[in-house]
């Protein structure tokens, strides 16, 4: 009998994945399960097949008892028999390849960007529980994300949001190694980073379900790090890394548009700003350099952060200018801390008696002349140098424009007819200030890369959209106004102030790899100005809406028009930062 075999020495093919890769299951796209697959080499994500498939549970007659003994293995041994943990602890492998580092204040060396893949034995269910020697009040604590999610998350934060957040420095990456044997003060600040960062790079796209999938998502980390955060007292012991888990856990909820969590954890924040003393210069003295350093940059983001938030929503601010501003000349990165002052400058020139006329909870009497000041103060802000990084200029840029805007929908709000000075009759500010601001964001975010725009996350969404929402309240002789040479460098034509706001509408539905959830506010109260004629009305469900490509294929302006717009943008921010450099001089 004749038998078929293979030679020896034949090397054996690799077997195909029976499943997606976690990239594209994540993103819930056609995956060729090659290693690595086509759809991840496309957009540099790293490829990982370490997704288990979950099975249905044991048959037969043993069913009960296995599932009986995995029962007491996630709640722990029955009580009055001694508990071992050692016996319950499960099997961890953790896969760290080392690359090049992209902390800017540690280039050259290397730091660890795993897979944001979760395994199978690090998840962070309560299936997975298991007793610890790390226990509370309580109860035993549960199972601590894995070093890989955590390296991860840590490493995407040091390469996108850094420039917009310094507060920290590589040493994060080696906590990152050993989970288990933080403090859990130290581990809540970790993983409340981590869910900052998951969800401002809107990494849970496709709404796909963690349980299911076997992937953490942000609120999977928010609950992770609320549950850390409880594990210790907090206030007996006032710690940085408390505050910063409090600030980071505002990201996150932002970022997921709940605002009334994120000012809670804002205000937390800047509470234990104040009990650490940090809103005090005269206790600075005789602190080491690195720590005074590191403080600064704390407070003045979270001083920033307050002014921005605090407008958005509505409410006073607390903070001050009471600390100096971090050290340009002194710093191992001055680029990076150039641009962070130039963005706490922009911020500093709203005055904090603005954010109570803004509440209505009093309005005085020398408001015009600081409604003045302060436009005249943010419209001529330092010049930004070339080496500042392009995710600050994005920043800076935005901000400002926007908060031009916030001065704009204030008086209109105020005073619907445009307001004068009582004494002089002249407006108080321009009345095209948000075809300019319009006009000026659109040709930054043209010229900059998509990681440096969506690193900003929601809140990018949120400004483009007041930017938007303001030209749609603007009077109708400027919205209407036909093109004329002799005043288009200040005054855009009708057909070019419809562009800009098809443009906002066209990056809203495009932003973070998905559609903001502003897109369709913005939509219909532009469909006026959009020639509504033209538009198909919103259909109810989300699934039946059209795309954006859609809408406007109805509206859009002659080809040479809409040239001459780009053109003219691009100019505009041209003549703007020449404006800044020679100011500067």
């Amino acid at each position: 009998m004749e038998t078929s075999e293979a030679p020896a020495s034949a090397p054996k093919q690799k077997r195909q994945p029976s499943m997606a890769c976690d990239s594209c299951r994540r993103r819930k796209i056609r995956c060729n399960r090659e290693r690595p697959c086509e759809k991840c080499v496309e957009v540099s994500l790293p490829c990982a097949y370490t997704t288990v498939p979950r099975r249905k549970g044991p048959k037969g007659p043993s069913a009960h008892i296995i599932n009986f003994l995995r029962g007491l293995g996630a709640e722990g041994p029955p009580s009055g028999s001694p508990a071992h943990p050692e016996s319950f602890a499960t099997t961890r492998t953790v896969t760290v390849q080392t690359l090049p580092s992209n902390d800017p204040e540690n280039a050259g060396s290397a730091s660890p960007t795993p897979s944001l893949a979760m395994s199978q034995s690090s998840h962070s269910s309560t299936e997975h529980s298991i007793p610890s020697l790390l226990t509370s009040s309580r109860g035993p604590a549960k199972q601590r994300i894995s070093s890989t999610e955590l390296g991860a998350h840590v490493g995407l934060f040091f390469q996108r949001l850094y420039y917009i957040m310094p507060i920290t420095d590589s040493t994060l990456i080696a906590d990152c190694a050993n989970p288990d044997a933080l403090h859990p003060q130290r581990y809540a600040y970790l993983v409340a980073l981590s869910a900052a960062t998951h969800l401002q790079l809107n990494l849970d796209i496709g709404g796909y379900e963690s349980s299911m999938d076997n992937l953490i998502s942000g609120q999977d980390l928010i609950d992770e790090a609320v549950r850390a955060f409880r594990e210790y007292d907090s206030l007996e012991h006032p710690h940085l890394d408390s505050l910063l888990t409090m600030f980071f856990l505002f990201c996150a909820y932002g970022n997921l548009n709940k605002s009334d969590y994120a000012w809670h954890y804002l205000s937390q924040a800047i509470s234990f700003l104040q009990i650490l003393k940090m809103d005090r210069e005269e206790l600075y003295v005789g602190l080491p350099p690195a720590e005074i350093e590191v403080r600064r940059r704390v407070y003045w983001l979270i001083f920033i952060t307050e002014r921005a938030y605090a407008l958005q929503t509505g409410r006073p601010v607390m903070l001050r200018r009471s600390v100096r501003k971090p050290s340009v000349l002194n710093s191992e990165v001055p680029a990076l801390l150039y641009g962070f002052v130039s963005l706490i400058t922009v911020f500093e020139q709203m005055i904090p008696e603005f954010y109570n006329w803004n509440t209505n909870i009093v309005c005085e009497s020398q408001e015009y002349s600081a409604i003045t000041t302060m436009y005249q103060s943010i419209s001529n802000p330092t010049a930004l140098l070339e080496e500042v990084a392009e995710t600050q200029q994005v920043d800076i840029i935005i901000s400002q424009q926007w908060l031009l805007v916030c001065l704009w929908n204030y008086l209109v709000k105020r005073y619907p007819l445009h307001p004068r000075n009582p004494t002089s009759s002249t407006a108080l500010l321009p009345i095209q200030i948000p075809l300019i601001a319009g006009r000026t964001v659109l040709a930054c975010l043209s010229c900059a890369s998509l990681p440096s725009v969506d690193a900003h996350g929601i809140g990018i969404e949120q400004k483009l959209y007041d930017i938007g929402e303001s030209i749609t309240h603007l009077p109708p002789h400027l919205l209407y106004k036909a093109y004329s040479p002799a005043t288009s460098s200040t005054t855009p034509s009708a057909a070019e102030t419809r562009d800009i706001l098809k443009s906002i509408l066209m990056f809203l539905s495009r932003t973070r790899g998905g559609q903001s959830y502003l897109f369709f506010t913005l939509w219909n109260n532009s469909q006026d100005l959009l020639q509504a004629n033209h538009i198909p009305a919103p259909f109810s469900t989300p699934l039946e809406q059209p795309s954006l490509e859609t809408l406007c294929s109805e509206v859009t302006v002659e080809e040479q028009e809409a040239a001459h717009c780009r053109n003219h943008a691009h100019a505009h921010t041209q003549i703007l930062l020449r404006t800044q450099a020679e100011g500067a001089k």
